[in-house]
């Protein structure tokens, strides 16, 4: 998924701002999203030129990330009114930074209590392993509130197949010891790197 990130440029000076975006843009990168990050390509000085460019760097993306301070500028509220008039997916720095902190922390106890990465968990991956790898983290992230259609670009599916997934969860927890022993070995990890 494409994002751009969008953010407060004036008022601050351009080496803040291109540290900001340049975090911002690492960020979006571990989570495996291709980063458009407006700092590299805008040249422009006058605000009517610069918001045209923006804005054209915008429109090819999928999604808008937008900085902490971003009702401060203009430019990024501008932004924020396209994003929504356009349907383009809007995230949030602030609960990007504290839901990626969950998602690793699930992730990682995926993997440890079923041995399947989580490369392996949001590929195409149909192998029972990586079938219940992917059930218990969509199940995890879910009990976290992280909304259905942040998990399903998690995990690369539809919505459809979460909502499926956590039905399926139940079942397979009551019928599945294999899975039940799994499912309760998660849950005790995270509970113990809650405390």
């Amino acid at each position: 998924m494409k994002v751009y990130i969008s953010g407060k440029t004036t008022g601050i000076s351009f080496d803040e701002s291109r540290c900001k975006f340049s975090q911002a843009e690492l960020l979006l990168t571990e989570l495996g999203l291709n980063a458009v990050n407006p700092i590299h390509s805008i040249d422009e000085t006058s605000f009517e030129n610069r918001i045209v460019r923006q804005i054209e760097l915008m429109i090819g993306c999928d999604g808008v990330f937008m900085l902490d301070g971003w009702r401060d500028s203009v430019e990024a509220g501008i932004e924020y009114d396209i994003a929504i008039r356009t349907g383009k997916i809007i995230l949030f720095e602030s609960t990007i930074e504290y839901e990626n902190k969950l998602v690793s922390k699930i992730s990682s106890v995926v993997h440890e209590v079923t041995g399947v990465s989580p490369d392996e968990f949001t590929k195409k991956g149909k192998s029972v392993e990586c079938v219940m790898a992917r059930m218990l983290f969509v199940y995890n992230c879910h009990r976290q509130y992280i909304k259905k259609s942040e998990i399903s670009n998690l995990v690369l599916r539809d919505r459809t197949t979460i909502v499926y997934s956590l039905k399926k969860y139940e079942d397979e927890y009551m019928f599945n010891k294999k899975f039940r022993d799994m499912a309760d070995r998660v849950d005790s990890l995270l509970k113990e790197y809650n405390h």
